[in-house]
């Protein structure tokens, strides 16, 4: 096998008693049951060898196959990789099967009954004619429609609001990612530092920044008394992908930035390390 699945949460609780050696050991022993797909040979020697370990670091070595692996006849195993090899191979030999056969089986198509046939509605006065006999089912000889181009209406690029909620959505017509420079150009006062920062930060958020969103962060920016380095870094200090005044101003009244000094000086540079760290 050349991948699996790693959950974090189950191995940090797992492994919280193991030293970073021992770490080391535990990881480069799971990939090694993966791509091999076989157990940890019991000559502990070979172990080592292959792990690049001195001889010092046997007792860890030993701490970490009595911790997590069983011992076998030959070597020693681990229950959930071995239960997951066991699970591919499975898989692997199903999906083998099935190519012999063409690939995966076909679905059954439904078979519809015939529509039925419009029939003419019945004269009550007279049973056995027909209300309209002697006439056309339908004067309209003519196709349904003439224009066989697709209608193609202009969309607007103004901001569409819900009428219940009240937030604006931003128009259907995809438009293109801005730039730190056009940021920096339609807010005055923005540091092309912090530019950069929040599109970095609104990538990290799945939720890339276009010229509509940001012309409404603007608008509500310059309703605030803070400068705009001040109110983008206190907006990405606070996890939003978008900014409103009134946010701006609870958020400041309720001592959420504490510490003192300005959003930029204290908080800009921790933002920063954010950032790097999960560009890593």
């Amino acid at each position: 096998m050349h991948y699996y699945s790693f959950n974090i949460a189950d191995y940090r609780k797992d492994t919280a008693h193991l030293t970073p050696i021992e770490h080391y050991i535990y990881r480069t022993l799971i990939d090694w049951c993966y791509l091999d797909e076989s157990g940890i040979p019991k000559i502990t020697q070979v172990v080592m060898r292959r792990l690049g370990l001195g001889s010092e670091m046997e007792p860890s070595l030993l701490n970490v196959l009595s911790d997590f692996f069983s011992e076998g006849e030959n070597a020693w195993f681990h229950t959930r990789i071995s239960s997951e090899i066991e699970g591919y191979h499975a898989n692997s030999n199903k999906n083998r099967e099935n190519g012999k056969k063409g690939g995966r089986p076909k679905k059954q198509q439904v078979t519809y009954l015939e529509k039925p046939k419009k029939t003419h509605p019945v004269n009550l006065a007279n049973p056995n004619e027909s209300e309209t006999k002697g006439k056309p089912i339908t004067n309209n000889h003519k196709p349904i429609t003439n224009n066989h181009k697709p209608i193609e209406e202009p969309i607007s690029d103004e901001i569409v609001t819900c009428a219940d909620s009240g937030e604006s959505l931003p128009s259907p017509r995809k438009q293109k990612p801005i730039s730190a420079t056009d940021l920096i150009q339609s807010l005055e006062g923005l540091s092309l530092s912090v530019a950069n920062d929040y599109l970095q930060f609104r990538k990290q958020k799945k939720a890339p920044l276009n010229a509509t969103a940001w012309k409404s962060i603007c608008r509500e920016v310059m309703k605030t008394s803070a400068t705009p380095d001040e109110a983008i870094g206190e907006a990405m200090n606070a996890g939003w992908t978008g900014f409103k005044a009134d946010w701006y101003a609870n958020r400041i009244s309720s001592g959420a930035n504490k510490g003192g000094g300005t959003v930029t000086d204290h908080n800009m540079a921790e933002i920063s390390k954010w950032l790097a760290r999960d560009e890593q």
